[in-house]
C-alpha cells in the first residue's frame, strides 16, 4: 500500500504551548474570510477538538460548535488561524479590539 502524504495538511510541531486564533467564514473563492469568534488557549491546537465535540455541558463550545455548523449548512467553508503567543490573553484582547 503506497499512501500519497502530498495529500495530507501540514503544520509545524509547536514551539510553545500557547495560542490565539480566530475562526473565520468564508463565502466563496476569491471572498474575504469574515472573522467571528477570537480565543486564546494555553492547549494549543488541542482547543479546537472541543468545538468539534460541541458538549451542551461547555456552553462556549457548544456555541462556536453550533455556529461551525450552521454557517456550513449553508455552504460556507469555515477556517481558524492561529498563531503561537507568549501573551495570549493580551493578544486576544487586541485582536478583539
Amino acid at each position: 500500500m503506497t499512501i500519497d502524504f502530498d495529500a495530507f495538511d501540514e503544520m509545524e510541531f509547536p514551539r510553545y504551548r500557547d495560542i490565539v486564533y480566530v475562526f473565520f467564514y468564508v463565502r466563496g473563492e476569491g471572498t474575504k474570510p469574515v472573522p467571528f469568534y477570537v480565543g486564546e488557549s494555553s492547549r494549543h491546537v488541542g482547543r479546537f477538538g472541543d468545538y468539534v465535540s460541541a458538549k451542551f455541558s461547555a456552553p462556549t463550545d457548544f456555541k462556536v460548535g453550533e455556529a461551525v455548523k450552521y454557517l456550513r449548512k449553508r455552504g460556507l467553508r469555515v477556517v481558524i488561524k492561529f498563531r503561537e503567543s507568549r501573551d495570549r490573553e493580551d493578544e486576544e484582547k487586541r485582536i478583539l479590539q
